[in-house]
């Protein structure tokens, strides 16, 4: 099985102030997705939220200028990533939970 993982971002939270600071982000939602591409195609989305600690912020990024891979950079580093990302590949290699995205009429 070739499976591809891939994080995305689904919502911010913000704090529209925190301590002396502006628009801090305090909770993130996020899908993490499998994709296989080789024999039949499936696909499976595990989705959750991570809150982000907003304690001691001493120099944040801004908001206007937070990048996509700094938010999942984020999520990856507080969330188990790695139970999140193995749990996405047992779930596609367990066939009686698979998504088929190649349906029989195609």
């Amino acid at each position: 099985m070739d499976t591809h993982i891939t994080w995305n971002i689904t919502y911010l939270r913000k704090y529209s102030t925190c301590e002396s600071h502006s628009d801090i982000v305090y909770d993130i939602g996020w899908v993490c997705s499998g994709l296989n591409t080789t024999g039949v195609r499936t696909s499976f989305d595990y989705k959750g939220c991570t809150g982000v600690s907003t304690t001691g912020l001493t120099d944040p990024i801004p908001y206007s200028s937070l990048t996509e891979g700094d938010v999942i950079g984020w999520v990856r580093g507080n969330a188990d990533n790695q139970h999140v990302e193995n749990s996405v590949h047992d779930f596609m290699t367990n066939s009686d939970h698979l998504v088929h995205k190649t349906l029989p009429w195609d």
